[in-house]
C-alpha cells in the first residue's frame, strides 16, 4: 500500500484525487497506530483479569469417554482376578455363555468385522 501512495504522489501532487487520497492514507495509518496501541493496552488490561471458566468447557467429550472406557476397564479385570482368586471364574464364565451366548456371538461378529474393515483401509491408506 505504501508504495502505491509514493506512486501517486509522484506523478501529480496536485490534483484533488491525490490529496483526497493522501487524506485517506494518513488517517488509515494514524487509525492503525490507535488500535495497535489499544491493543496492546488491552492486552495488558486482560492479563490482570483471568475469567474463570467452567468446569465442562475445558473437558472434551472423547477424553472424557477414554477415561471412562479405563475405569471400567480396570473395574472389570479387578472383578475377574477377585472371581479367580475365588475359583468361580470358569463356573461364572460358563454360566453366562449358557445364558447369554446369542448376544456374546453377535458382539464378538461385529468387533471383528469392524476390527477386518478398518485394519483394510489402514493397509490400502499406507500404500497411498
Amino acid at each position: 500500500m505504501m508504495y502505491a501512495y509514493k506512486r501517486l504522489l509522484r506523478l501529480n501532487t496536485n490534483s484533488e484525487y491525490t490529496k483526497n487520497i493522501n487524506y485517506i492514507f494518513l488517517t488509515k495509518n494514524r487509525e492503525e497506530n490507535t488500535m495497535a496501541e489499544t491493543r496492546a493496552i488491552k492486552k495488558s488490561s486482560s492479563k490482570k483479569k483471568k475469567q474463570k471458566t467452567a468446569f465442562l468447557e475445558e473437558i472434551n467429550i472423547f477424553q472424557l469417554l477414554k477415561v471412562i472406557f479405563l475405569i471400567f476397564l480396570s473395574l472389570l479385570i479387578v472383578y475377574l482376578y477377585y472371581l479367580h482368586t475365588k475359583g468361580t471364574l470358569i463356573s461364572n464364565m460358563a454360566v453366562l455363555w449358557k445364558s447369554h451366548k446369542k448376544v456374546i456371538m453377535i458382539i464378538f461378529g461385529f468387533a471383528f468385522y469392524s476390527l477386518g474393515v478398518f485394519y483394510l483401509g489402514y493397509r490400502k491408506g499406507r500404500k497411498r
